[in-house]
Protein backbone atom coordinates (compact mmCIF):
# COMPACT_ATOMS: atom_id res chain seq x y z
CA UNK A 1 0.00 0.00 0.00
CA UNK A 2 1.50 3.35 -1.14
CA UNK A 3 0.38 6.93 -0.77
CA UNK A 4 2.18 8.66 -3.79
CA UNK A 5 2.84 12.23 -2.59
CA UNK A 6 4.37 14.98 -4.96
CA UNK A 7 4.72 18.36 -3.02
CA UNK A 8 5.80 21.05 -5.81
CA UNK A 9 4.66 23.99 -4.32
CA UNK A 10 2.18 26.48 -2.16
CA UNK A 11 0.89 29.40 -4.25
CA UNK A 12 -0.50 32.33 -2.40
CA UNK A 13 -3.84 34.22 -4.16
CA UNK A 14 -2.97 37.36 -4.90
CA UNK A 15 -4.60 39.54 -2.14
CA UNK A 16 -4.67 43.76 -2.42
CA UNK A 17 -3.79 44.98 1.05
CA UNK A 18 -4.37 48.76 1.42
CA UNK A 19 -5.02 51.07 -1.37
CA UNK A 20 -9.05 52.20 -2.17
CA UNK A 21 -10.75 54.18 -4.48
CA UNK A 22 -8.93 57.19 -4.63
CA UNK A 23 -6.04 54.88 -5.30
CA UNK A 24 -3.33 53.90 -3.24
CA UNK A 25 -0.73 51.05 -3.30
CA UNK A 26 -1.34 47.19 -3.09
CA UNK A 27 0.74 45.31 -0.73
CA UNK A 28 1.92 41.89 -2.98
CA UNK A 29 2.11 38.72 -0.32
CA UNK A 30 5.08 36.92 -0.39
CA UNK A 31 5.26 33.26 -1.26
CA UNK A 32 4.67 31.12 1.71
CA UNK A 33 8.16 28.72 2.96
CA UNK A 34 8.70 26.45 5.41
CA UNK A 35 6.42 23.52 3.80
CA UNK A 36 6.40 20.62 5.44
CA UNK A 37 3.28 17.51 5.21
CA UNK A 38 2.51 14.62 6.84
CA UNK A 39 0.31 11.22 5.74
CA UNK A 40 -1.92 10.71 8.72
CA UNK A 41 -3.64 7.87 7.61
CA UNK A 42 -4.77 6.34 4.45
CA UNK A 43 -6.97 8.76 3.14
CA UNK A 44 -5.25 11.75 4.89
CA UNK A 45 -2.58 14.25 3.99
CA UNK A 46 -1.31 17.43 6.08
CA UNK A 47 -0.15 20.34 4.89
CA UNK A 48 1.74 23.03 6.82
CA UNK A 49 3.88 26.15 5.81
CA UNK A 50 4.51 29.55 7.51
CA UNK A 51 2.48 32.22 7.98
CA UNK A 52 2.74 35.30 5.49
CA UNK A 53 1.77 38.62 6.48
CA UNK A 54 -0.43 40.70 4.61
CA UNK A 55 -2.33 37.14 3.02
CA UNK A 56 -5.62 37.12 3.61
CA UNK A 57 -6.26 33.83 2.25
CA UNK A 58 -3.67 30.90 0.12
CA UNK A 59 -4.84 29.12 -2.66
CA UNK A 60 -4.38 25.51 -2.67
CA UNK A 61 -4.17 23.66 -6.24
CA UNK A 62 -4.94 20.01 -6.00
CA UNK A 63 -4.31 17.33 -9.04
CA UNK A 64 -4.71 13.65 -8.43
CA UNK A 65 -6.36 10.36 -7.71
CA UNK A 66 -7.92 10.32 -11.10
CA UNK A 67 -10.34 13.56 -10.11
CA UNK A 68 -10.17 16.79 -11.65
CA UNK A 69 -7.94 19.78 -11.08
CA UNK A 70 -9.69 22.06 -7.78
CA UNK A 71 -8.26 24.51 -5.93
CA UNK A 72 -9.02 24.98 -2.48
CA UNK A 73 -9.36 28.54 -0.57
CA UNK A 74 -8.13 28.46 3.13
CA UNK A 75 -7.51 31.62 5.60
CA UNK A 76 -5.12 29.54 7.63
CA UNK A 77 -1.27 28.69 6.80
CA UNK A 78 -2.29 24.67 7.18
CA UNK A 79 -4.70 22.51 5.21
CA UNK A 80 -6.00 18.71 5.99
CA UNK A 81 -6.50 17.07 2.77
CA UNK A 82 -9.18 14.08 3.80
CA UNK A 83 -9.68 12.74 0.43
CA UNK A 84 -6.92 11.28 -1.03
CA UNK A 85 -7.31 7.80 -1.75
CA UNK A 86 -4.18 5.09 -1.46
CA UNK A 87 -2.20 4.24 -4.49
CA UNK A 88 -2.93 7.47 -6.22
CA UNK A 89 -0.48 10.12 -7.08
CA UNK A 90 -1.54 14.19 -5.79
CA UNK A 91 0.28 17.16 -6.61
CA UNK A 92 -0.04 20.49 -4.48
CA UNK A 93 0.79 23.91 -5.81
Amino acid sequence: MKLGVLLLAISIGLVACGGGSSGGSLAVPAVPSGLSWSVIDDNTISLNWDNVSNAAHYIISRDGGGNPLRNITIADSNYTDTGVIVDNDYEYQ
